[in-house]
């Protein structure tokens, strides 16, 4: 072992002595029991009294030794004077002190107590009696053992001091002999007071912070009782007022308990409460687990803690006790809201899991039945090439299949849209009547279809506000799903009504309330509270060939909230639904005239379309509708090929781009602005985006990058028609105006 390691060992031994022997933990336990040291300096005056008691037997002992040993009455002459100190000394004692002057007030008094014994003892061994050296052992010894009932330490000290002058007088006025004695009895009675203090300052650390905790604990506790297992006797340590009565009783400590669970704990408490304080099982479980603790409701439906803490053992068995009931009312109840919350978090995202779960499961079989539609018409179109309505029979159901599929698609979009809040209302100019008839017109196809009757209801027909301002693609929505689920799920013959009324009106806006009743299957009261949640479907049979998403109603609440409207609905099984919707509209400031012009159609047969499409088969669909339209059409496969063709073709060659937005190389965005930044004159030409991307902030973003138009994909041959005859005739008004 190393020299430096050895002296490092021996130096920590050293200062663990000094520090009374305690290691590192009764250390930190010493110093943390420094808050005590006013209760510590009350003992150790306490001790100073009991010694200065005993000063005067001993004064009388040593006055008797000294006059048998042949000494006269000048030599006892000290002795007057030392008990006057020490008579001092208990008089100061007896006085009442404040606690910030006791601990100097301790100090004080035992290093007079240590002087006065010195003077007595230097007294004897240099004037009476330097040949006998007894008497200095024992009271020395005495001494150094009563100063350690408190800050041994500083004890230790404060002996060292005095000793060291008592060892300079003999050292000066004695003879080698007495101060060599002397020295060696100093010694032996520091280390034999710092042993014997080292045991005393542990006891009384562990006391003063048992007392401590122990009247923490009498203070934030309901009842505290100590009771004897083996006696079956009790203490009450601790009680409220309101159970002394019961408590001061001459009873058991078994009866005690019976009455405590029949009097102050809850009803549905007293069996779990009686079973938990059961002396014969609370005896080993306490040797199991060393503490028994019990959550209860008290009579005034407070939760309590009973905790049972072992106390003291005969043998191997535990022999007694102590109860403790503390009010842990709010605690408890913040657990168990927090447990609740938990709990209900939990089954949230179980029932979640289960809801999407479910809907995927849906989801893969209503994908899974129009596909198996569309090939097996393909398959039976395939093996009847002449026959020409079974041709146009395949064709109807193919398209049926396809159109469910795209609905199916869009629902779980918008759901997606909706939920991340990244869904974009418009503010456009609108005309009501022929936005209700349009949205009409649709649902009554559908219900001509399943042999459903579509009626309006005229008489609450009552519009005075026609020219309003708001999102009418998402309002067409909210009416289309409503009324789509009535004729879905309704019976045959069935019947669905529909009305649209102004409820009221001030100079900014109007409020509608659109209705729509049908004479369906119904709702149950239990399937009501949730049908607006995503996924929400109660198993029905609904009278179509394909099931609905689960996602209708959960749109229309959405878009509806977001209009800043409300949507209400009562059903009843078997009877059928009536929804409710409310919604607020901007009046138009400035109208427009409601009659529409019949418009002659423009055709555009010898006009060149250049195609910008990536997909082969997307680009055989759009040059077919487009060639149907009577456009000579050009393709290129991304965006850097469509600008490179337009700036090598001629001057006007191209009357109209159809762009398609996602391709490689260089998107449709991209290529566009780049068009519309060529220093050319047909750099104005219309640009039509096609799209999967079916959002509004898509249709923004193509707009924005200078595109006329948005056509969303799959494309459909009537609204491809609509749009560049749109397009067109603004293109041709453009013009006129030019020249």
């Amino acid at each position: 072992m190393r020299k430096t390691e050895i002296l490092r060992k021996i130096s920590g031994s050293v200062r663990r002595w000094f520090a009374l022997g305690l290691e590192e933990e009764e250390l930190a336990q010493y110093s943390a029991a420094g808050e005590y040291a006013a209760e510590f300096a009350f003992d150790n005056l306490e001790t100073l009294k009991g010694y200065c008691k005993i000063s005067y037997p001993t004064l009388l002992l040593f006055v008797v030794v000294m006059w048998l040993g042949g000494s006269t009455w000048r030599e006892l002459l000290p002795f007057p004077a030392v008990v006057f100190c020490i008579v001092w000394i208990q008089l100061v004692l007896e006085k009442e002190n404040g606690k910030h002057r006791t601990v100097r007030m301790s100090r004080c008094l035992t290093a007079l107590f240590n002087l006065t014994w010195c003077a007595v003892v230097i007294w004897h061994d240099i004037v009476l009696h330097p040949e006998v050296p007894g008497p200095l052992l024992c009271l020395v010894v005495l001494l150094l053992t009563s100063m350690y009932n408190a800050y041994p330490r500083d004890n230790i000290i404060s002996g060292l001091g005095v000793y060291v002058i008592m060892l300079g007088i003999d050292f000066c006025l004695a003879s080698p002999k007495i101060c060599y004695t002397n020295a060696v009895n100093v010694l032996l009675s520091l280390i034999l007071g710092i042993c014997i203090g080292q045991k005393n300052t542990r006891q009384n650390i562990s006391r003063k912070l048992y007392t401590d905790m122990y009247k923490t604990v009498i203070q934030t506790s309901i009842l505290v009782i100590q009771v004897d297992l083996v006696c079956d006797t009790f203490e009450v340590l601790q009680a409220p007022t309101y159970m002394e009565p019961v408590l001061s009783q001459d009873i058991t400590a078994s009866q005690g308990i019976l009455m405590i669970k029949q009097q102050f704990v809850a009803a549905e408490f007293r069996s779990d409460f009686l079973k938990e304080i059961e002396f014969t099982t609370l005896q080993k479980r306490l040797e199991r687990n060393g503490m028994v603790s019990f959550y209860f409701l008290d009579f005034r439906q407070r939760w309590c803690k009973l905790e049972i803490v072992e106390q003291k053992r005969r043998g191997e068995q535990v022999s007694a006790v102590v109860a403790v009931v503390r009010d842990v009312d709010n605690e408890k109840r913040r657990e168990l809201e927090y447990q609740r919350q938990l709990k209900d978090a939990v089954e949230e995202a179980r029932v979640a899991s289960a809801a999407k779960t479910s809907f995927l499961r849906r989801m893969s079989h209503d994908i899974r039945t129009p596909i198996n539609g569309i090939r097996g018409m393909l398959e039976i179109a395939g093996n009847n090439p002449e026959d020409l309505e079974k041709q146009k029979e395949c064709r109807e159901k193919m398209w049926k299949a396809s159109g469910y599929l795209l609905s199916l698609v869009n629902d779980v979009l918008d759901m997606n849209k909706l939920e991340s809040g990244a869904i974009t209302l418009e503010r456009k100019p609108f005309l009501l009547r022929e936005t209700l008839v349009e949205a009409n017109t649709v649902t009554e196809l559908q219900a001509i279809e399943h042999g459903i009757h579509f009626r309006i209801d005229r008489e609450q027909l009552y519009i005075e506000h026609n020219h309003l301002i708001g999102s009418v693609v998402h309002l067409k929505r909210i009416l289309q799903n409503i009324a789509g689920n009535a004729v879905k799920y309704n019976r045959k013959n069935g019947s669905v009504t529909v009305s649209c009324r102004e409820l009221r009106s001030d100079e900014k806006y109007a409020v509608f309330q659109f209705t729509c009743a049908d004479t369906g299957i119904g709702m149950s009261p239990e399937f009501q509270k949730k049908a607006f949640e995503p996924f929400a479907q109660e198993g029905r049979t609904a009278n179509t060939t394909y099931a609905g998403t689960g996602l209708g109603l959960s749109i229309v609440k959405e878009l509806t909230e977001r209009m800043g409207g409300k949507i209400e609905l009562s059903s009843k099984i078997n009877e059928g639904s009536v929804f409710v919707v409310t919604i607020p509209f901007e009046i138009d400031p400035n109208p427009v005239g409601e009659r529409k012009e019949k418009k002659e159609r423009i055709d555009p047969s010898g006009k060149k379309a250049l195609l910008v499409e990536d997909n082969e088969l997307n680009t055989e669909i759009a040059r077919f509708l487009l060639e149907k339209e009577g456009f000579t059409v050009e393709t290129v496969g991304n965006g850097r090929e469509a600008v490179e063709h337009f700036k090598q073709s001629a001057l006007g060659e191209y009357a109209i781009i159809f762009m398609d937005i996602m391709m490689p190389v260089m998107d449709g965005l991209e290529a566009t602005r780049q068009i519309r930044a060529l220093e050319r004159e047909d750099a104005s030409l219309p640009i039509i985006a096609m799209s999967a991307n079916a959002f509004q902030d898509d249709v923004e973003n193509s707009l924005t990058a200078g595109m006329n138009a948005h056509l969303m994909k799959p494309l459909e041959a009537d609204k491809l028609d609509e749009t560049v005859q749109k397009i067109l005739r603004q293109c041709g008004k453009i013009e006129k105006e030019e020249k």
